[in-house]
């Protein structure tokens, strides 16, 4: 019961480095210091590393699920829990890549509000950026990696101004000799395990892959490439902020940016904020496609219809998640969820499908 994709519509094995890098740089980037400087403070580089590993441990489960003939997430769900019951957990994971893509759009639109536009409605940035997120998933899936492919230079060329501010970096301040509990180093490496989340969509697009196998690898390297630049981040934002300041202020790599001026730039800030929706916009096209992939499969009906339907939810949602702590309780809820399903139920899953290949294979021969 293999997804079939004409070859026509697949992708090379080493774009899917672009495409899981992709999806889980967004605009966490902009906030994980906070969050996990609240946890461990300066020790909190350790729960960073952690984060990758526990990711990269996740990713070696969802590649042992996909070698076999069962090469979807909805696939792999029927086999393991049947038709009924397939369709449920698969629905689940609709409604979390919704969820997720949502909650990046609205920080995103957030940020626009406060350093941008202050008056500006909600629901206008949100609707134009559906617009181009519409056209471009209506282009097909090579479309999308190529945004993918392109996100990941345009945010390379964003953010490598920011390094110039080493220049007035106190370097005294760092030490690499922990001193915080293992609970709050734990705390700091579940805190940002929600800036990590993304890679689990290759359960959706891996039929898109030519010779998915081959693509392990890629898979590999975009996690560590995405735990290295975390980690830049995050020394960054530690040489210029003590705890104190690094746990009140909500964008402190943002921030940052706001203290270089060029001869020609004044506010950078500002070039970095508008430069960045081509940052987010392919995380948000990767969750919409996967979610509205799944829904074709679930319910057998065209992908345009469940996409339009989405898209409307959005700006539906997004309107009226207007006040900073129900923003605050969407986010943290998103990524307990996702963390749960990503490190704790794809694992867990991938232990069922190799059970249930044991226990259904003799049976089937027999």
């Amino acid at each position: 019961m293999s997804n079939q994709v004409r070859p026509s519509f697949q992708v090379s094995p080493f774009l899917v480095f672009f495409m899981i890098h992709s999806a889980q740089v967004g605009v966490g980037i902009l906030t994980f210091p906070r969050s996990i400087a609240k946890e461990a403070g300066y020790d909190s580089w350790i729960g960073i590393i952690a984060a990758g590993l526990m990711t990269h441990l996740s990713l070696f489960c969802i590649f042992q699920l996909m070698k076999y003939e069962h090469h979807s997430l909805s696939h792999i769900h029927r086999f393991v829990y049947g038709k009924w019951l397939g369709r449920f957990f698969t629905f689940l994971f609709i409604i979390q890549f919704l969820w997720s893509g949502l909650a990046i759009l609205r920080e995103y639109v957030r940020v626009i509000q406060v350093w941008m536009f202050p008056s500006l409605p909600t629901w206008l940035p949100t609707l134009l950026v559906l617009i181009l997120l519409y056209y471009t998933i209506s282009g097909g899936f090579r479309v999308m990696v190529g945004m993918c492919f392109f996100k990941v230079i345009v945010a390379a060329i964003i953010t490598f101004p920011v390094f110039f501010t080493l220049g007035d970096a106190d370097f005294g301040k760092l030490s690499l000799i922990p001193y915080h509990s293992m609970k709050e180093l734990w705390g700091a490496a579940k805190t940002m395990s929600f800036s990590y989340i993304g890679f689990e969509m290759i359960l959706v697009y891996y039929p898109f892959i030519q010779e998915g196998t081959k693509s392990k690898k890629y898979a590999y390297l975009a996690n560590a490439g995405t735990t290295l630049l975390y980690l830049a981040v995050a020394f960054m934002c530690f040489l210029f902020y003590s705890e104190k300041q690094l746990s009140s202020v909500i964008w402190p790599y943002l921030k940052l940016s706001s203290s270089l001026e060029f001869s020609i730039i004044q506010r950078f800030e500002l070039v970095f904020v508008s430069a960045w929706v081509l940052v987010i916009v392919p995380c948000v096209i990767l969750y919409l496609w996967c979610a509205s992939r799944l829904a074709k499969e679930v319910f057998k009906v065209k992908q345009k219809y469940p996409l339009l339907l989405f898209m409307l939810i959005y700006i539906v949602v997004s309107h009226y998640i207007d006040d900073s702590e129900e923003f605050q309780l969407f986010g943290n809820w998103s990524g307990k969820v996702a963390f749960y399903l990503n490190y704790v139920y794809i694992p867990a899953l991938c232990i069922l499908y190799m059970l249930m290949r044991k226990i259904k294979r003799p049976s089937a021969s027999s």
